[in-house]
C-alpha cells in the first residue's frame, strides 16, 4: 500500500490508520524498527527518487519535478533528505555516469561510505 501510494501527499500515519483500522500505538510499533512511519515513507520516496535520477529517463525530468512528484514539500527539504540518505546531492546522482540500483538505500549508503573511505585513504599517502 505504501509503495503504491508514495506519490500521494496524503500518505502518512493518518491515511494508514484509516485504511487499515489499527490503533496509532500499533502502527508506530509496526514501524519502530524503520525509525517510524514518517521516516519509512520518506526513505521509500528517496529510494524511488534515486532510481529516477540515475535511470535512463533522468535527462527528461528535472530534480524539482522528481521532488514534487514524490510529495516533498520543497526542493530544499528534498535536497537535505537526499544528502542525508545517500551522501550526495540529487544533482550528483543525476550527473553520475554509473546507473546504480537503489532498491535498498542501505546499499547506496555503503557505496558512498566506501568511496569516502577510499578517497580518505588515498589522500593519506604511504
Amino acid at each position: 500500500f505504501v509503495d503504491a501510494n508514495l506519490r500521494s501527499q496524503d500518505l502518512g500515519p493518518d491515511l494508514l490508520l484509516s485504511k487499515f483500522r489499527i490503533s496509532r500505538a500499533h502502527l508506530y510499533r509496526m514501524f519502530a524498527a524503520e525509525g517510524g512511519v514518517a521516516a519509512m515513507v520518506r526513505n521509500r520516496r528517496l529510494d524511488v527518487a534515486y532510481r529516477e535520477l540515475v535511470g535512463l529517463a533522468a535527462e527528461k525530468r528535472s530534480i524539482t519535478m522528481v521532488a514534487n512528484d514524490l510529495a516533498f514539500s520543497s526542493s530544499s527539504q528534498f535536497l537535505r533528505a537526499f544528502r542525508a540518505r545517500f551522501g550526495m546531492t540529487p544533482s550528483d546522482a543525476k550527473n553520475s555516469n554509473n546507473v546504480r540500483s537503489a532498491s535498498d538505500g542501505r546499499l547506496s549508503q555503503l557505496e558512498n561510505a566506501l568511496r569516502r573511505f577510499a578517497r580518505d585513504q588515498s589522500g593519506k599517502g604511504t
